[in-house]
């Protein structure tokens, strides 16, 4: 079903759009423009009222930053795929950077316990297994060190 592109309700700001959207959940400002500026609203008016909602504190790509990185963890994802998603959001590299700090000492363990999860009984001393879990991995966003120094633990 095709979604047709809707237009921003009558007497309604941008600003109030924002806020509306804001009450369900943290939005990255890239994104948030986006989607008023998909409503219909002026370039202008989106931008002031970006503005005044990060000077209020409504809106923080910091927040929103730290919000996703704790998502994709619980998920399973690794470094480098929560950065290029968030990346891909707008998100600034310095923030992305210090989002991401938080997490330095729990990939090994994260890495472990999805390893461990996906595995269920699997022998890893099977090339073609082994090589399957690893592709998975990688598809997760974990890097080559990582995966190998799995690997090398969970197989003793």
């Amino acid at each position: 079903m095709l979604r047709t592109r809707t237009s921003a309700s009558p007497g309604v700001t941008a600003r109030a759009q924002a806020v509306k959207y804001l009450a369900r959940r943290e939005y990255s400002a890239t994104e948030l423009s986006q989607r008023l500026l998909g409503l219909g609203y002026e370039s202008d008016e989106v931008t002031g009222a970006l503005r005044t909602l990060q000077e209020k504190g409504m809106q923080s790509d910091a927040r929103f930053a730290e919000v996703f990185c704790r998502s994709r963890v619980a998920k399973g994802y690794g470094p480098a795929r929560i950065e290029y998603e968030l990346r891909d959001y707008g998100i600034d590299a310095e923030i992305v950077a210090d989002a991401m700090s938080v997490y330095d000492h729990v990939w090994r363990q994260e890495l472990a316990r999805l390893l461990a999860k996906r595995t269920r009984g699997a022998d890893l001393r099977d090339a073609r297994e082994r090589a399957k879990q690893i592709r998975f991995l990688y598809g997760r966003g974990f890097s080559d060190a990582q995966i190998r120094a799995a690997m090398k633990e969970y197989l003793g």
